[in-house]
């Protein structure tokens, strides 16, 4: 039978008889024990930095999220005496992530840092921590320190509040696609007379323009914010659209040549639709207002080679796709 091992308490004060002058020093040379727990990169400076008569166990940075960070240590159970300590530290560091770590946390400062927190909400003002340490072996082998963390930023408030802060920016973007779609057709009309019969600008991110039977050519702003032209090909069912796909495929080399680039085909599994993209190069996104004319001569002047290099081949295979049926 497989012999196993019982894992075993240790005392804190057998591996390190002195917080000042053993576990705070050793937390220093350690900061990967407690970024673990914690969830985020950490970088630890100092200890017993000064705060006027008063000194913060540990000092650093908290590299995730791009904020000073301090530790107050306490091997043993929490205490109001260093819950004062620690706001103090913070209010006179300027310090945003607050770590607290200690032996047993009560319910009460447990709560404490959870109300911290809330306090704090998404404004990115306030990251407060509440972590037990403890440390264990099994059999003769090395004792093991375990940090636990009990209380910590609210994640489900945050993420509540980054889904407000996504539909309020999405909400402004609308208002700049619309202004963007709107001079585009203007100068569509103005420069390029019989191009597309649209005639109203949409708050979405992208815009048909021009139909061309068996699919048509849409202007788009994609999330990875690149800008495109594409040949948007769903005529009903996945078979039909492969089909129109694959008859354009077979003369892909005439038609970039006709284009002049390379184009992408994309053909998703898990979609009916397929399309012929033409991406423009480098970052793209509506609200660069001041790349509003270089965006509008890429779609403009890509619409028009577009269509023009696939409108024979749309119709050959229309007639193609009708003959078989």
């Amino acid at each position: 039978m497989v012999k196993l091992g019982q894992i075993e308490t240790v005392s804190l004060r057998e591996i390190w008889p002195n917080e000042a002058s053993d576990f705070t020093p050793w937390l220093l040379a350690h900061p990967e024990y407690l970024s673990e727990a914690l969830g985020i990169d950490i970088e630890l400076v100092r200890r017993e930095s000064g705060v006027g008569p008063y000194a913060v166990d540990l000092i650093g940075r908290d590299l995730t999220n791009e904020t000073t960070l301090i530790v107050e240590n306490q091997l043993g159970r929490t205490d109001h005496n260093h819950l004062g300590q620690l706001i103090t530290y913070a209010a006179n560091t300027d310090a945003i992530t607050v770590v607290w770590v200690a032996r047993n946390f009560t319910d009460e400062h447990r709560q404490a840092v959870d109300y911290l927190n809330n306090l704090a909400g998404d404004s990115g003002k306030g990251y407060f921590y509440g972590v037990e340490v403890s440390a264990i072996r099994i059999g003769d082998s090395l004792p093991a320190a375990r940090f636990t963390v009990v209380a910590s930023p609210n994640e489900v408030h945050a993420a509540e509040a980054e889904a407000v802060r996504d539909a309020i920016q999405d909400k402004g973007k609308q208002v700049l696609y619309r202004g963007f779609w709107k001079q585009l057709l203007e100068r569509a009309r103005d420069e390029h007379p019989g191009m597309t019969n649209v005639q109203t600008a949409t708050k979405d991110n992208w815009l048909n323009v021009i139909q061309m039977g068996l699919g048509h050519i849409a202007l788009v702003f994609n999330k990875g914010h690149r800008a495109n032209v594409q040949l948007y090909i769903d005529r009903g069912s996945q078979q039909f659209n492969q089909a129109v796909f694959d008859y354009l495929l077979v003369n892909r080399k005439s038609i970039e040549s006709d284009v002049g680039t390379e184009l992408s085909w994309e053909a998703p599994e898990n979609k009916r639709m397929r399309r012929v993209v033409f991406y423009r190069p480098g970052e793209s996104d509506v609200s660069m207002t001041e790349s509003y004319q270089e965006f509008t001569d890429f779609f403009l002047n890509s619409a028009i080679r577009l269509r023009d290099a696939l409108a024979t081949h749309l119709d050959a295979a229309a007639q193609e796709i009708e003959e078989e049926e």
